[in-house]
């Protein structure tokens, strides 16, 4: 069979991502076996119309997937699917802040505490990327130690952005953890999520507020780029329609983003806001549990609403709900990241997404 190849290059998949593709199928068009010789990067840069760094490029991408396998003065030959050194599997992390950031950010680091102990369960390595995506992706398939089995990513990102990432690496699964954003369900098949059932979560929690006789119930939110928070409002909304109340939207009040630093205090801004109402809530559902013992401060020390019960939603710092006496939710971000390593170890099927149902835990006294 002729040495050809199709490649277009005004095509948005890069050069060598379009020869690598047409090395496989040369291979399986030619019906090589383990053991035949690949044409030389030369041969396959002349068949191509590329430089010889593109043709290498595309061949070593072939050999990141065991595909083939070099020969140190002999060639590059067809493999059994695996190269005949036996590679170690290493999973990404994305983290742009860096891993001191684990340090503060109490809510990526019990994701990331999940992802190392199912990883050492498996015998996984863990490599953290701060940097450029593609460029790191890049040379981690390409390294000749390591079987890359896929990208978690530990951080917030833009959909569009790991929608054209899952394009440039098709055949690697890349997990999104914990943000949601809408339209995920629409990204590339290789692009899975594990996310807290946040809309389950409020409506739960919005029912026990309702059952211990509540029917005036504000919300306090901060508007962020993701919509888990905007998730856990229409939950709570639901939960108000199903039990015939009317949602009423000027008891929901929401912080900027800009103060999302200091989310105690804003929780005393809001709550505060709250009471200007004329018809005053008798509970406050919280979106997250830093809002939640800011309202708390607001009703004790400001208000003196001591009949007004409080929710929180997270349970990231275990002491706030226990020491403010409010009810919230436990989120399983641990459970985050084991699911998100058996999704890349392969122990189970995957579904496009996973939603964790976090636990309710009420306190007998809110306040």
């Amino acid at each position: 069979m002729g040495l050809t190849f199709n490649i277009a290059k005004a095509s948005a998949l890069p050069l060598y991502r379009q020869l690598q593709e047409g090395l496989q199928e040369y291979i399986n068009q030619a019906e090589l076996k383990t053991g035949d010789s690949i044409p030389s990067i030369g041969e396959i840069a002349a068949a191509a119309g590329v430089s010889l760094r593109t043709a290498e490029k595309a061949l070593n991408g072939l050999i990141a997937e065991g595909v083939c396998f070099r020969r140190p003065k002999k060639g590059t030959f067809v493999g059994e699917g695996t190269a005949l050194t036996k590679k170690k599997p290493c999973c990404a992390v994305f983290n742009p802040l860096g891993m001191p950031s684990l340090e503060t950010n109490i809510l990526e680091a019990a994701i990331y505490r999940g992802i190392q102990l199912e990883a050492q369960t498996r015998g996984i390595d863990v490599v953290n990327i701060s940097g450029d995506l593609k460029d790191s992706l890049f040379f981690y398939q390409n390294n000749e130690q390591i079987k890359l089995t896929g990208l978690l990513f530990l951080h917030d990102k833009p959909i569009e952005e790991t929608t054209e990432l899952a394009g440039l690496f098709p055949k690697l699964p890349l997990v999104v953890l914990n943000y949601y954003h809408s339209g995920f369900e629409n990204t590339p098949k290789n692009v899975y999520g594990i996310f807290n059932d946040d809309f389950a979560g409020a409506y739960q929690m919005t029912e026990m507020l309702i059952k211990r006789g509540h029917r005036r119930i504000a919300a306090l939110a901060l508007d962020l780029a993701d919509e888990n928070y905007s998730r856990r409002l229409q939950g709570m909304e639901k939960a108000l329609r199903d039990n015939r109340l009317v949602p009423d939207r000027d008891l929901v009040f929401l912080g900027s983003r800009q103060k999302r630093f200091d989310q105690r205090t804003l929780g005393v801004e809001l709550c505060t806001e709250c009471f200007k109402h004329e018809n005053p809530p008798t509970a406050i559902f919280c979106v997250n549990d830093q809002l939640a013992a800011g309202a708390v401060k607001c009703l004790k020390e400001s208000l003196n609403k001591p009949d007004v019960e409080v929710s929180g939603y997270d349970y990231i710092s275990p002491y706030l709900s226990i020491d403010f006496g409010f009810h919230t939710l436990a989120i399983d971000f641990e459970g985050m990241g084991k699911r998100a390593m058996e999704i890349l170890a392969g122990a189970k099927p995957c579904m496009k997404s996973l939603y964790l149902t976090p636990q309710l835990l009420p306190r007998e006294k809110s306040l």
